[in-house]
């Protein structure tokens, strides 16, 4: 698994949803969780189908929030 921030360092030249995107469409098998401060993770996407076809924390999070996204993401790509 994956876990990324929606907003990424601008050198990178991508997104989150656009590194989740182009690592799905590498490795389907690996599952990918974004994270942000914001509570709303399809205000920031450009593509909001995209959206929700990922795992999606919101920040600030629990240790057991975390481990249950990470439960989820892993149990539906086993």
């Amino acid at each position: 698994m994956i876990p990324t921030h929606i907003v990424l360092v601008r050198r990178l030249q991508y997104s989150g949803y656009e590194l989740s995107d182009w690592i799905t469409s590498h490795r389907k098998d690996v599952p990918v969780m974004l994270t942000s401060g914001y509570t709303d993770p399809a205000k920031h996407s450009d593509n909001s189908s995209a959206a929700s076809n990922i795992l999606f924390l919101s920040k600030p999070y629990s240790i057991d929030q975390l481990a249950q996204k990470v439960f989820e993401a892993m149990e539906s790509h086993v």
